[in-house]
C-alpha cells in the first residue's frame, strides 16, 4: 500500500498528539459513547425467531445502531460504507440520491434501472428494486448491517456482493422527543427531530421522525460564475406499533422522501484545476425526485416459532437533468425520468423448536414496472423510451443443527423463478417502429418496437460450518451461490437477445474473538469469489450507446480485518483494513479502444472502481467535565488506494486520504449536547467515477467541510 509519506507522519503526529492528550486524563470516565463501540450488538440478517448477537453468528458483517451511528457523525449510508472494509457507497455521478455500492470488488456504476445491483438494500425487510434515494439518510435509524459476501439464500437475487439490511426505529410505548440543529460549511442548515408516545397504554404506540436537509453549491462554475451543488431533501416517516397481545404485534411503517437541487457535476479532465467546473448549462442542471415507502410487519408466536409477514410498497418518482460534457459549449446535456412502482410480500417461519437445530423457511413474492426515458441534446438530438414489467417468486430454507456443544452445521437454499417483459424505443429516427421523436420535448410519444420476455430458474445453496474454539471465539467457514438477475440492454437501443443471470460461487474463513475481558475484539475473514457470465456494460465511446453483455469470467480474492480496542476506560482504537485481489479470467466482446474490433487483452484490464487496499485508524476519547457532563472527542484517518475509475482503464484516480474529527459536549443527564465536526479536513481532491467520453469525464467526491450541531432528547 502506497501511503503519501508527508501525510502519514502528519497523520501519526497528530495520532500521537491525541493520544498523549487523551493519556493525560485524571479521571476515569465510561460512558455510553465509548460502551457503544464495544457493546454486544445483535442482528436480525439471519431472520431468526429472535435477534442473534453479532459475535455467534458466521457471517461477515458491520453492524451500527444509533448511538455508535451518532458517535461517528454518520449522515447516510455512504458514511457507513467508508466504515467497513471491501465497502464502498458513492452517489452515482448523473443522479442525485442514487447509490453505487461496491462490496468485495463488486458494484454496480450507474443510475439507469436496467442494470441490476449486485448489492441488495433492504428497509425493514423490503428489498429495493432500484436504488434511486439508494443514500438513505442515517437519521433515526435502529440499525444498519452491512452483510459482505453473497446472500442468496435468505435475501435473494442481486446480493452477489452484499446487502445493507436498515431498520428502523420502533416506538418503545414511552413519551419522548428530541431533535438536532446544524448548520456548516457551503450553507448547510439541517433540522431533524422526533416524537414517540402511547396511544393505548401498552397496546398501540406511535413514532414520527422528520428532516429537513439544506446545501448550497461547492463548485465554482468556471463559465458563468457562481456555484454548483445546491441540494435539498425532506424526510418524513411514520411508525405504528399495535401489540394486541403477548403472542402478536403489528408495526406499520409510512416514509416519504423527496430531493432537488443541482443535477451531477461533470469534469474535464483536461481541466487543470478540478476544484472548478465548466458548463454554459446554468439552471438547466438539476434533480427532482419522490419515494414513498410502506412497509407492514406482523408477528405471531405460535409457542413453537413465530410466524412473520412482511408486506412491502415502493414508488419512484425522479426527473434529472446533467450536463454531461462540462464544457463551455453545450455541446451534450441529458435528461431522464423514472417512474417506478413494487410490491412485495414474504411470509416467513422461524423456530428454535429444538435445542439442537434452529430453521427459518419461507416464501417470498416480488413485482415491479418501469418507465424509464431519456434525453440527450442539444448538438445530438435523440430520445429513447423503455419500459419493464418484472415479477420474481422464491421459496427459502435455512437451518442450523449442532453437531455437538461446540460445532454447528448450517445448510440453506433457496429456489427463484424471474420473468422479464421489455419494450424499448431507441435512439433514431421519428416514425420508425421502435424509435423516438429526436424533436419531441417529452419522450413519451414513442414507436416502441416488439416486446420480448424472458424466464430464468436459480438454485442458490449454501453450507456453512462454525467452531466455538473457546467462550469467546468463534471459527467460521462458508461455500455459497449467489446471482445476479438476467435481463435486457434497454437504453438507446432496439431490443436483442437477453442476457444470462451472473453466478458466483464464494468460499470464505472467518474468526470472531474477544480478549481481554472483552476489552479487545477482533473479527477477520479471507474470501475466493469466483464469477461466471459476469455481466458488463460495454459503452461504445463513438455512439455513447451501452450494451449489457455476459462478458467475462472474473476472480476475486481478498481479506478483511476490524478491530476495536479499549485501550483505557475512556479511549478506544477502530482499526479496519480491506484487501482486493480482482482479476478477469476471460473477457469477451469489449472493443476497448472503439475501432470495431474486439480487443483480447481486455481480459488484462483492473476492475472499475476497486482500489486493492484501504485502511481506516479512529481514536474516541472521552473525559468528564467537572459535574456538567461529558466530552467525546474523535479522530479518524482513511486511505484509499488508487483505482482506476472506468471499465476502460482510460481514467485513473490517485489514492486518497480523508482526515475527520470531531468533538461532542454531552449533559450529564444525557439530554442535550453540542458538537463540532469536520470531514476531509487536508481538502483532499478526489474523484468517484469516471467515463472515457469527450475526452474524459469525472464526478467528483465533496470537499472539505465542516459543522456545528446542537440537539436536545427527552
Amino acid at each position: 500500500m502506497k501511503i503519501k509519506s508527508d501525510l502519514s507522519t502528519k497523520t501519526a503526529l497528530s495520532v500521537a498528539i491525541f493520544g498523549a492528550i487523551s493519556l493525560t486524563s485524571a479521571d476515569v470516565y465510561s460512558s455510553s459513547t465509548i460502551n457503544s463501540l464495544l457493546e454486544e450488538v445483535v442482528v436480525t440478517a439471519r431472520k431468526r425467531a429472535a435477534a442473534e448477537s453479532l459475535q455467534d453468528v458466521p457471517v461477515s458483517a458491520s453492524v451500527f445502531g444509533s448511538s455508535q451511528m451518532e458517535a461517528v457523525f454518520a449522515e447516510n449510508l455512504a458514511d457507513l460504507g467508508d466504515l467497513s472494509p471491501n465497502v464502498e457507497v458513492e452517489n452515482a455521478g448523473t443522479r442525485a440520491g442514487v447509490a453505487n455500492v461496491f462490496i468485495r470488488g463488486m458494484g454496480l456504476s450507474g443510475s439507469v434501472p436496467t442494470d441490476e445491483p449486485t448489492a441488495g438494500l433492504v428497509q425493514d425487510g423490503v428489498f429495493w428494486g432500484v436504488n434511486y434515494g439508494g443514500l438513505l439518510d442515517s437519521y433515526d435509524l435502529e440499525s444498519v448491517e452491512i452483510l459482505r459476501g453473497p446472500q442468496g439464500t435468505l435475501f435473494g437475487r442481486n446480493v452477489t456482493a452484499g446487502a445493507f439490511n436498515v431498520r428502523s426505529a420502533r416506538p418503545s410505548g414511552d413519551f419522548g422527543f428530541g431533535g438536532k440543529i446544524t448548520a456548516g460549511s457551503y450553507g448547510r442548515s439541517d433540522f431533524a427531530g422526533y416524537l414517540e408516545a402511547p396511544i393505548l397504554e401498552d397496546k398501540l404506540a406511535v413514532r414520527v421522525a422528520v428532516q429537513d436537509k439544506n446545501r448550497s453549491g461547492y463548485i465554482r462554475n468556471n463559465s458563468l460564475g457562481g456555484e454548483s451543488g445546491e441540494s435539498e431533501s425532506r424526510m418524513l416517516r411514520g411508525v405504528l406499533k399495535y401489540t394486541p397481545s403477548d403472542e402478536l404485534d403489528l408495526t406499520l411503517i409510512a416514509e416519504k422522501y423527496s430531493n432537488e437541487g443541482d443535477g451531477g457535476v461533470t469534469f474535464q479532465l483536461s481541466d487543470s484545476d478540478r476544484k472548478k467546473f465548466t458548463t454554459n448549462q446554468g439552471d438547466e442542471g438539476l434533480t427532482d425526485g419522490d419515494v414513498n415507502f410502506y412497509a407492514l410487519e406482523v408477528n405471531y408466536d405460535l409457542g413453537h416459532g413465530t410466524l412473520t409477514s412482511v408486506t412491502g410498497y415502493r414508488a419512484v418518482d425522479a426527473r434529472d437533468r446533467v450536463d454531461i460534457d462540462a464544457m463551455s459549449a453545450d455541446i451534450f446535456s441529458q435528461s431522464a425520468a423514472l417512474d417506478q412502482d413494487q410490491f412485495s410480500q414474504e411470509i416467513r417461519y422461524a423456530s428454535e423448536f429444538s435445542d439442537n437445530y434452529r430453521f427459518t423457511v419461507g416464501a417470498y413474492y416480488f413485482k415491479q414496472s418501469w418507465d424509464y426515458v431519456e434525453q440527450r441534446n442539444p448538438v445530438v438530438n435523440v430520445n429513447t423510451q423503455a419500459k419493464l414489467d418484472h415479477n420474481s417468486k422464491g421459496v427459502f430454507a435455512d437451518v442450523d443443527i449442532n453437531l455437538s456443544d461446540a460445532l454447528t452445521l448450517n445448510l440453506g437454499g433457496r429456489y427463484t423463478r424471474e420473468e422479464k417483459t421489455a419494450r424499448t424505443a431507441a435512439f433514431g429516427a421519428a416514425a420508425t417502429p421502435g424509435f423516438c421523436d429526436p424533436n419531441a420535448d417529452v419522450v413519451m410519444d414513442c414507436i416502441f418496437g416488439p416486446q420480448d420476455s424472458e424466464q430464468w430458474t436459480n438454485f442458490s445453496p449454501k453450507v456453512s460450518l462454525s467452531y466455538q474454539a473457546a467462550e469467546n471465539v468463534l471459527l467460521f467457514g462458508t461455500a455459497t451461490r449467489g446471482f445476479r438477475s438476467g435481463g435486457f440492454a434497454m437504453r438507446g437501443s432496439p431490443l436483442t437477445t437477453p442476457y444470462d443471470e451472473e453466478i458466483v460461487d464464494a468460499f470464505e474463513l472467518g474468526v470472531k474473538a474477544d480478549f481481554l475481558d472483552d476489552r479487545l475484539r477482533v473479527n477477520a475473514a479471507i474470501y475466493y469469489n469466483t464469477y461466471d457470465d459476469l455481466q458488463r456494460t460495454v459503452v461504445d465511446p463513438v455512439t455513447l450507446l451501452q450494451t449489457t453483455l455476459n462478458a467475462a469470467a472474473a476472480t476475486i480474492a481478498g481479506a478483511e480485518l476490524e478491530l476495536t480496542a479499549q485501550l483505557l476506560d475512556n479511549l478506544v482504537l477502530n482499526l479496519n483494513y480491506g484487501y482486493t485481489d480482482a482479476s478477469y479470467d476471460s473477457y469477451d466482446n469489449f472493443d476497448i479502444d472503439g475501432d470495431g474490433t474486439v480487443d483480447p487483452e481486455a481480459k488484462d484490464l483492473e476492475f472499475g472502481r476497486v482500489p486493492d487496499q484501504q485502511i481506516m485508524l479512529a481514536l474516541t476519547h472521552e473525559q468528564e467535565v467537572a459535574d456538567w457532563g461529558v466530552l467525546v472527542s474523535r479522530i479518524s484517518y482513511s486511505h484509499t488506494a488508487e483505482m482506476k475509475l472506468d471499465d476502460g482503464n482510460f481514467i485513473d484516480s490517485p489514492s486518497f486520504e480523508d482526515v475527520s474529527a470531531s468533538v461532542r459536549f454531552l449533559s450529564e443527564d444525557d439530554k442535550w449536547g453540542v458538537a463540532l465536526f469536520g470531514k476531509n479536513l487536508t481538502d483532499e481532491e478526489h474523484f468517484t467515477w469516471g467515463l472515457n467520453v469527450l475526452g474524459g469525464i469525472a464526478w467528483g467526491g465533496t470537499p472539505r467541510t465542516w459543522g456545528v450541531e446542537l440537539s436536545y432528547n427527552y
